[in-house]
């Protein structure tokens, strides 16, 4: 598909990154689906995330990624996810609530 505009997609839900054990030939889950589709990076998590917790991730990636003004590049990304958790882990929340994130994709 062509989507010249497609650098990145943050999916602030839970389970955005796992798939289905009852349908263990299928391998995608929507933020590899997003990628097969032509994202070239994407945020998702791998189990369920309290309510707060997805859109403050959120918050802090969008932060890096747009800090001085800059435009927003796929390869930003999994340091953008990497910050975002690093302050979370220093305000001492439990590793549950900043584990679930991962970054697929460059």
């Amino acid at each position: 598909m062509s989507l010249p505009n497609a650098e990145f997609v943050f999916l602030a839900a839970c389970q955005t990154a796992m798939g289905d054990s009852e349908l263990v030939n299928e391998s995608f889950h929507l933020g590899g689906g997003l990628i097969a589709a032509g994202f070239c990076a994407a945020i998702g998590t791998m189990w369920s995330i309290r309510d707060e917790d997805g859109p403050r991730v959120a918050e802090l990636v969008y932060k890096h990624l747009f800090a001085d003004g800059r435009q927003p590049r796929a390869t930003d990304t999994a340091e953008a996810l990497q910050l975002a958790v690093t302050v979370l882990r220093d305000e001492g929340l439990p590793y549950e609530r900043w584990i679930p994130f991962i970054h697929m994709g460059v």
